[in-house]
């Protein structure tokens, strides 16, 4: 259920940061550093849609990766998190 969560929060942070349709796009509030900070964080997905779609990249591509990247990382942080506070138990994922 985390990982869905971690998945759609990354999508509406990707619609309001990085897209130009965003409805935050004409503020300044918004950084670049904000916007550095973020695409740093999807340089997988950014590098796969190149290395698939050709020199323009591919949305399609780029958005598979992307959510695949968020889903994994929603995923293992429970598990990672529960085993440096519980070190003495064993740590399943299908409990």
């Amino acid at each position: 259920m985390l990982a869905v969560l971690i998945t759609g929060g990354a999508l509406a942070l990707n619609r309001l940061i990085v897209e130009d349709s965003s409805p935050y796009s004409n503020y300044s509030f918004l950084s670049e550093a904000i916007l550095d900070m973020w695409s740093s964080l999807n340089l997988i997905p950014y590098f796969a849609a190149v290395i698939v779609g050709g020199h323009a990249g591919s949305d399609s591509t780029f958005f598979t990766i992307f959510i695949l990247q968020w889903f994994l990382i929603g995923f293992f942080t429970p598990i990672i998190i529960s085993s440096i506070f519980k070190p003495n138990e064993h740590i399943s994922i299908f409990k």
